[in-house]
């Protein structure tokens, strides 16, 4: 990868619907230059895709909440049992396997403070196999332009990896062993199962 493909990058996080001439007048290429290396870009799994960004509250999801979860137990049944739960609620933004406290942290939206609540109550702590729930309710979220800094900070790094997400924007479905366990991640369609 080279200046121009980071350039490219960096202007289709800021606006996933720029036109190839729209993105070559920003980065200083034709339009037949940047659809080659925009193809070659999403052929190499670089952009792994383009999306909208919805308002929650515009469509009635008021409350944005994360959740730990700790696991009694990493077995394959408790797994499945766990991955059942994931895989039944649409509330389920995002699922992340973390080190620290949490074996995981869940990003949930809801209508109101009752359905978040009536999730927990009735889903998760009812669960056998979760041990711990603890939640975070965002009080006030902080626009960033958050893609900028990431394709910056991630250039900066060095990092050339072909198949990982460069924005929060493109997040994707992934399931992973980790040393024995998977690392789940959803997005708005809910988690479910790769194998």
């Amino acid at each position: 990868m080279d200046n121009f493909d980071w350039k490219i990058i960096s202007a289709l996080q800021l606006d996933g619907r720029l036109t190839n001439q729209e993105v070559g007048e920003k980065v200083g290429l034709s339009a037949s230059q940047c659809s080659r290396r925009r193809t070659a870009l999403e052929k190499a799994g670089i952009i792994q895709g383009y999306s909208a960004r919805v308002n929650g509250q515009a469509i009635g999801l008021q409350v944005l909440a994360y959740v730990h979860i700790n696991l009694h137990s990493h077995d394959p049944k408790s797994m499945r049992h766990f991955q059942h739960i994931l895989d039944g609620e649409s509330a389920i933004q995002e699922v992340l396997m973390v080190s620290g406290e949490a074996d995981y942290l869940l990003k949930i939206i809801a209508a109101n403070l009752q359905q978040l609540a009536d999730f927990i109550s009735h889903t998760l702590l009812a669960s056998e196999v979760i041990s711990h729930v603890k939640s975070f309710v965002v009080l006030k979220k902080t626009e960033t332009d958050q893609s900028a800094s990431d394709t910056a900070s991630l250039r900066g790094a060095g990092l050339r990896a072909r198949s990982f997400t460069l924005s929060s924007q493109l997040l994707r479905l992934i399931r992973r062993r980790v040393s024995g366990h998977h690392l789940l991640v959803g997005d708005a369609r809910g988690s479910r199962s790769l194998r």
